[in-house]
């Protein structure tokens, strides 16, 4: 085994909180023993130390692989993480050194593990370092005495080098400190030592939020908890977000309707993400504007549009879908003409920013940048439903959304089978532009 050399520090937010109410500390998690009948490739069963004073990490998991036939695989770390150890008597070996991920540097994890036809194997993984910096502060991922804020951004867990592989995982974080609530991509509760998190549905990334103090309000499928210093009016957020839940389920929750989601409200201008029944939006105006009402509802559509390779050039559809469904629940909020000033502040972002790679050809595979994806994408759906009319591409919308379609050659399928031919070629050439 080769030991990383060095440590990188990676950035943390200290946040000031408001005056601690009385919260709900959150639901009562069921079981979370693996059940491998969902078909995801891992479970992950662990326990995972955190220092908030320190910005340290320790963490020991039991990993289970769901992945017959696969013997090699490869995790990503981050960069800080300075101890790996994996043991087991289904490891044959395993290396551990830099690496590249999507998002940067990481630490890799090689693993070989005994050929098998039967699943699951299981390995042990520990591993401990500086997860963040005390001193310095950044948009997401913080582990601080008022806040731990845990995605893939951090490599936080081991994340599949694949971007596609799905874990459902059950762990008991131990954090020191005052803690109001804990929201996960699943089911969270609070325990005495720190939190307990229980995942039982696929997910690409296991998300963790711990919050010792915010604002409270709940309605129809959605929990608002509000960060922000203040007293603050959330009564736009609120009416933006009954307005997303209803106009996006009405279109996509035929079969899978959104459970009830947890928003919450960061002090921070950049930086939301959906992470299942987990949303985490910046700081929105009091006064909701047509941006943040965009916003809102993108992050709603990523329960349906997230099936795509994030790590790869089909990341587009996820975002892309995402963000048009914004668009058009912001014309079915604010009218037609507020559909047509956004997709124009789309174009001249376009126009001010120069040319830019394509959308997808089917002989490319890396991810591709924030203007193709939530600009160049949108527009060109936009023109597709110019091209086919409404009806038509509302059937296509709808396919993508609840069938929850992961590549664009199933994709363009759909579209063929809803408009024709003839549109598909022209989309598919529209892709590649």
């Amino acid at each position: 085994m080769t030991r990383m050399a060095g440590v990188r520090l990676i950035a943390m937010m200290a946040m000031i909180v408001a005056a601690r109410p009385v919260v709900a500390a959150g639901p009562t998690c069921a079981s979370g023993e693996p059940d491998f009948s969902a078909g995801q490739a891992y479970h992950y069963d662990g326990v995972v130390s955190l220092n908030p004073d320190r910005g340290t990490i320790a963490a020991d998991w039991t990993i289970y692989v769901n992945q017959p036939g696969q013997e090699q695989l490869t995790f990503l770390l981050s960069e800080a993480i300075e101890q790996v150890a994996i043991t087991g008597p289904d490891v044959v070996q395993f290396t551990v050194g830099p690496g590249e991920g999507v998002l940067g540097n990481v630490t890799r994890v090689d693993v070989t593990l005994r050929s098998a036809e039967d699943s699951p194997r299981t390995f042990e993984m520990s591993y401990g370092g500086k997860l963040f910096d005390p001193t310095d502060q950044s948009g997401i991922n913080t582990v601080a005495p008022d806040k731990i804020e845990l995605t893939v951004d951090s490599f936080w867990l081991p994340f599949d080098s694949r971007f596609s592989q799905r874990l459902t995982a059950t762990m008991e974080i131990v954090a020191p400190g005052d803690w109001m609530r804990a929201i996960s991509t699943g089911c969270a509760e609070l325990t005495e030592a720190g939190a307990r998190v229980v995942n039982t549905q696929p997910q690409l990334d296991i998300a963790v939020t711990m919050l010792s103090a915010a604002r409270s309000q709940t309605g129809p499928g959605y929990q608002v908890l509000d960060t922000r210093p203040g007293a603050r009016d959330m009564s736009g957020l609120v009416q933006a977000a009954e307005f997303c839940v209803a106009y996006l389920n009405e279109r996509f929750g035929e079969r899978e309707p959104l459970p009830t989601a947890t928003i919450v409200v960061h002090d921070r201008s950049e930086a939301g993400y959906a992470r299942g029944t987990l949303i985490a939006l910046t700081d929105v105006p009091d006064l909701v504007d047509d941006e943040a009402l965009m916003f809102i509802c993108h992050e709603f559509a990523h329960f349906w549009s997230i099936n795509g390779n994030p790590g790869s050039i089909e990341n587009w559809l996820n975002e892309s879908f995402a963000e048009y469904a914004g668009v058009r629940a912001l014309g079915k909020a604010r009218g037609e003409a507020a559909t047509e000033a956004m997709l124009a502040r789309f174009r001249a972002q376009l126009d001010d920013a120069g040319p830019q790679p394509p959308i997808w050809t089917p002989n490319e595979t890396g991810r591709r940048p924030y203007l193709v994806n939530y600009r160049k994408g949108p527009l060109v759906l936009a023109a597709l439903e110019a091209r086919i009319g409404r009806e038509a591409f509302d059937q296509f919308m709808r396919r993508y959304m609840v069938e929850r379609i992961p590549t664009t050659p199933d994709l363009l399928t759909v579209l063929e089978e809803a408009a024709g031919a003839e549109h598909r070629a022209w989309f598919e050439a529209q892709l590649a532009e």
